[in-house]
């Protein structure tokens, strides 16, 4: 019986914390660029350095991604380095995302594929184990490596953004499955659209529509609001499950090499199925300068120099 509640609770406890891990509320999904579409790596023309840092009760989440985009070539590269932390996982990863470009009348496609190296491991010191031996604690699986990739397909004009993407796209090379099942192997199917409209000159109004389904855990849907100016802006969002976020972020100027600097902070409440809980975020992104961009293919839109614009 102890063993059979024992297994109950962990099964649950496995369960519970994938959901929350797995389907996580972005701060603002215009910020996440290289996360959930790699088509996107390259995108808005400029070299640039994404840093944001979440934490709250009992979890741990930063993420690293930098981009940049080589016109002459039509190629986007990105590096994304990911780390999460819970009382019961601790999640690793690593993606090299490349993008190709094909330029059209008003805009452009982007095709783009990462490959993924995933490190998963148990914090078996969080729970009271009373036997090791317990055919239950997957002890030869406690830390493991996966590989996959992510691949994807964007469409860009002017004001428009429209994306679709899939994750993790092969089971067959995902060591994991067979000790953890759908708990580790999963698939996600995401779409992205936004479109900015020019309140005035120096104003631009950024609605946004994220929509994810995530093999064996459901569907997530988030809409977001981000009123951008030249020195600011500040977003909102609000998604299914009552999870929402709130996000301000100041932009800075330069004339060097460093062209844009912006610090932001997000206030996030998510949902992990059971409970709501809030969550502080702070980010730092940094966009360099390029000597020339004749070759851009939006290149009469200058705030394409943001890291964070759609």
């Amino acid at each position: 019986m102890n063993r059979l509640c024992l297994q109950i609770l962990f099964c649950l406890l496995c369960t519970l914390n994938s959901k929350g891990q797995q389907v996580v509320v972005q701060s603002l999904v215009n910020l996440e660029r290289l996360g959930f579409n790699p088509s996107i790596t390259g995108s808005n023309e400029s070299s640039s350095i994404f840093i944001a840092n979440r934490t709250g009760s009992n979890l741990r989440y930063t993420s690293v991604q930098c981009e940049t985009f080589f016109p002459k070539k039509s190629i986007g590269m990105g590096l994304l380095m990911e780390s999460y932390q819970s009382l019961l996982e601790t999640q690793n990863s690593f993606r090299l995302n490349v993008a190709y470009r094909l330029k059209t009348q008003k805009g452009f496609w982007q095709m783009g594929l990462a490959p993924i190296a995933h490190n998963y491991s148990i914090n078996t010191h969080n729970l009271n184990v009373r036997n090791l031996d317990d055919a239950l604690i997957p002890k030869n699986n406690l830390n493991r490596w996966a590989v996959n990739f992510n691949a994807g397909i964007l469409h860009k004009t002017k004001q428009m953004l429209l994306s679709i993407s899939v994750q993790n796209v092969s089971k067959g090379l995902n060591p994991l499955a067979s000790s953890y099942g759908y708990l580790i192997e999963y698939q996600q199917y995401t779409f992205f659209g936004s479109y900015a409209y020019n309140v005035s000159s120096s104003w631009k109004l950024v609605p946004a529509l994220y929509a994810q389904q995530v093999t064996n855990l459901g569907n997530y849907v988030a809409a977001s609001t981000k009123l951008q100016h030249d020195c600011f802006f500040v977003g909102l969002q609000y998604g299914l499950h009552h999870t929402w976020a709130a996000s301000v972020a100041f932009n800075f100027q330069f004339e060097k090499k460093v062209k844009q600097t912006m610090l932001g902070y997000s206030l996030v409440q998510g949902n992990n199925g059971m409970a709501r809980d809030l969550y502080h975020e702070v980010f730092v992104s940094f966009s360099f300068a390029k000597k020339s961009r004749s070759n851009s293919s939006l290149k009469e839109i200058p705030q394409f120099l943001s890291p964070i614009y759609f």
